[in-house]
């Protein structure tokens, strides 16, 4: 099992840059990369000078599903061509994944996105109504009770799926 750190705080408290160091370091003792796993909409401009000096490889959800995206990124995936695949991590010292409070963000978004859709998740009632204005019409939707323990339970697995890989893991939380 890999040494695992989690880095909880308010924004803007210095997590991101305090990985950016913690690469920097790691960079500097092994010679071995940091791979960043971001779904955080805040940015890495904290972090872009690593990036841009080839220490910390960044990896961010991009829009894509988050649920395919975090399976894959606990097993230490990259996106080549459209795919998923595990590349030979040899070269990485630590994967860091920022953050939980984004990444469980992005999942109950999708499911209120699939709620809005008629999907039923969890036998919950779905949360969803539509507004119009003229000739415009929206569709609102929400979360139901189910949809908190859908992603608390697939948070707190991939947390420990993460802990399966080589080297050191550190998590970032923010404060909500």
């Amino acid at each position: 099992m890999s040494k695992s750190i989690l880095l909880y705080g308010d924004s803007g408290d210095g997590k991101s840059t305090l990985l950016g160091e913690f690469a920097e370091h790691i960079f500097k003792t092994t010679g071995k990369h940091t791979r960043l796993y971001s779904a955080d909409r805040g940015g890495t401009e904290s972090v872009k000078p690593y990036i841009d000096l080839g220490i910390i490889e960044l990896v961010t959800l991009d829009g894509g599903n988050p649920w395919i995206w975090l399976n894959s990124v606990v097993q230490g995936k990259v996106k080549k061509d459209g795919k998923w695949i595990l590349p030979d991590n040899t070269n990485i010292g630590f994967f860091a994944f920022e953050s939980l409070t984004s990444i469980g963000d992005e999942l109950m978004l999708s499911l209120a996105k699939a709620a809005g859709q008629g999907k039923n998740i969890g036998g919950g009632a779905n949360v969803n109504f539509k507004e119009t204005d003229g000739a415009e019409t929206l569709t609102i939707s929400g979360n139901n009770m189910s949809h908190y323990g859908v992603v608390q339970s697939q948070i707190i697995d991939k947390v420990w799926q993460s802990q399966k890989l080589p080297g050191g893991v550190a998590w970032t939380a923010a404060v909500k």
